[in-house]
């Protein structure tokens, strides 16, 4: 953190502060807020998001901390923590934080921009990443559990490196045809 240096446990966190071994100080922060995993947690500009050892999604500055995952604490309750990996991803177009539930195939995503949690993506895998492929270009990347590293064009539809096309349907039941009133003009 900007002001510290910040020590997670699985049953909470301390700071150490100071410039010099004679300024050096150790202090709890959280209490009963930990993390289990290093993949579970993940620098989101000068805060760090991170799952909990209780499975729930937290963000913290250093100084305070606060759940962000209430909207979908339930879909995550008994999260493998061994399975479960977070990554923020900015291309310049989306800031994303993504939640791998590994042992589950899905993957949460939470929009910072618009403020919501959008819906569940269901794809397996053992590790994700935003990654500078090349100068100034950022890429989602999975480990997938079929042994390829995938990326996220988020401009096309693609599936295992398969493309396809998108499609949607709606008013799957027929509507009655409204009947004439009988009036004129």
């Amino acid at each position: 953190a900007n002001e510290c240096l910040m020590v997670a446990t699985a049953s909470g966190w301390r700071k150490i502060t100071g410039d010099s071994v004679e300024t050096f100080r150790i202090a709890p922060i959280f209490h009963k807020v930990g993390l289990r995993e290093r993949a579970a947690m993940v620098s989101v500009g000068n805060s760090l998001a991170f799952l909990d050892a209780n499975g729930s999604l937290r963000i913290t500055d250093g100084f305070t901390e606060e759940e962000f995952g209430k909207p979908i604490r339930s879909d995550l309750a008994g999260i493998t923590q061994a399975n479960a990996s977070l990554a923020y991803h900015s291309d310049g177009s989306r800031r994303l934080i993504l939640l791998l539930d590994g042992a589950r195939t899905k993957i949460r995503v939470f929009d910072i921009d618009a403020d919501r949690w959008l819906p569940p993506w269901s794809v397996g895998g053992a590790s994700i990443a935003s990654v500078e492929t090349s100068s100034g270009t950022w890429q989602l990347l999975l480990g997938h559990t079929s042994g390829k590293v995938l990326k996220n064009p988020f401009n096309t539809y693609t599936d295992n490196g398969s493309t396809y096309t998108p499609s949607l349907t709606t008013q799957l039941i027929s509507l009655p045809q409204s009947e004439k009133t009988g009036f004129t003009a």
